[in-house]
């Protein structure tokens, strides 16, 4: 028999009951669900959000295609770059700008990609190698390499919101509450003001960019806006950085 228009629906009749085997949609949800540690949902999300993005424009299939393969060398490359250089700037200071690049983009990449002190090392680096080599091409190209590494954020949150929300904020237990209010406020500013704050967050060292690049992928914050402001932002904080370095010769004999 039809179903009657205009029922509402509290007056369907009641299906079976919610404990028979292969009944009830929350039952099947549950058992249906699997369970992933982080780093797999982590994977998941960004496998996601690059089909969102690949699927979305053409010209971003060449160039996020060209990005995943130099990216997924660049990542091939990590281990046997720390085993031989250490984790000292000066260590790193052998290979370059090449270098400096490499080591700042797998540094921003830590969403995905954990490896610890690289973070410190990377900008370090950059302090570092400014009396070393031109300061503006280091600050440009550690700018760059921190730039694109915070693509891993985005596409965190592009390949689903719910990765991103349910991400653990990693902070001892008396420093929990206040990373989790930076969270919060970082996600009211992106969703008022994306663009400037990308680039603030970018050009000030801060410990909560990651959450600004996660909201920014899952409320669907243009790719290309996302990338430049971060880029820019990224660059302006290398460009401190080989000042800092570069100038504190001067001043302090270093």
């Amino acid at each position: 028999m039809p179903p009657v228009e205009g029922r509402a629906p509290h007056a369907a009749p009641a299906g079976p009951p919610s404990d028979e085997p292969g009944h009830g949609a929350a039952d099947h949800s549950d058992r249906a669900a699997p369970q992933y540690s982080a780093r797999e949902r982590r994977a998941i999300a960004i496998y996601t959000g690059l089909s969102d993005l690949l699927g979305r424009k053409r010209w971003l299939r060449v160039a996020l295609g060209i990005l995943v393969l130099g990216f997924a060398l660049v990542l091939a490359a990590g281990p046997w770059l720390i085993q031989l250089a250490g984790e000292d700037a000066e260590s790193y200071g052998r290979f370059g700008y090449a270098g400096i690049f490499v080591v700042n983009l797998i540094s921003t990449s830590t969403v995905f990609i954990p490896v610890p002190a690289l973070t410190a090392v990377g900008q370090a680096l950059i302090v570092d190698q400014a009396t070393e080599l031109n300061p503006v091409l280091v600050g440009i190209a550690g700018g760059l390499g921190m730039g694109l590494g915070e693509v891993t954020a985005y596409l965190v949150g592009l390949g689903g919101g719910h990765v991103a929300r349910g991400r653990e904020i990693k902070a001892p237990a008396r420093l929990q509450s206040l990373m989790t209010g930076l969270a919060r406020r970082v996600n009211w500013l992106m969703g008022h003001y994306g663009t400037a704050t990308l680039f603030t967050l970018a050009a000030i060292p801060n410990p909560v960019f990651e959450f600004a690049g996660i909201t920014a992928g899952a409320l669907r914050f243009p790719f290309r806006r996302f990338i430049i402001a971060v880029t820019l932002g990224k660059v302006i904080r290398g460009l401190i950085l080989a000042a800092i370095g570069y100038y504190s010769v001067d001043v302090f004999g270093l």
